[in-house]
């Protein structure tokens, strides 16, 4: 029984409480209506970094979105063996036109010293 007074008392309290201190959004109040929204609409500006940390939350916490995070996991492991296998074939064309620019300098050097042109210095090494 004091479990129930209890309970209508607080429901009195909290309507009254309601509404004395909230206006609902935009929606007409009556007077004789006991249902209807409880809660005031309070516009806050939210950052764009909590916008995107409570979007990546939600998505990372959602089991429907977790097939399609794996997908994109796959294609972006696929997207940087391909690229590490790019990069490495750029490094060792450049090793080869390293080697090739030094013979190509070796052989002018010879041919300068078949000339008669020795006693040129040879370029410092910027490599």
């Amino acid at each position: 029984m004091a479990e129930s007074y209890l309970g209508e008392e607080s429901v009195e309290f909290c309507q009254e409480f309601v509404n004395q201190s909230c206006t609902t959004a935009g929606l007409r109040k009556d007077a004789g209506k006991i249902s209807g929204p409880l809660s005031v609409v309070t516009m806050k500006p939210v950052e764009e970094k909590e916008r995107d940390e409570a979007h990546l939350h939600v998505l990372l916490n959602n089991p429907e979105v977790h097939p399609y995070i794996l997908i994109t996991k796959a294609e972006l492991l696929a997207r940087d063996r391909e690229r590490d296998a790019e990069l490495e074939k750029a490094k060792q064309e450049m090793e080869r036109t390293r080697q090739e620019m030094e013979r190509t300098r070796e052989e002018m050097v010879q041919a300068l010293k078949a000339m008669g042109l020795a006693n040129i210095p040879s370029p410092s090494r910027h490599c």
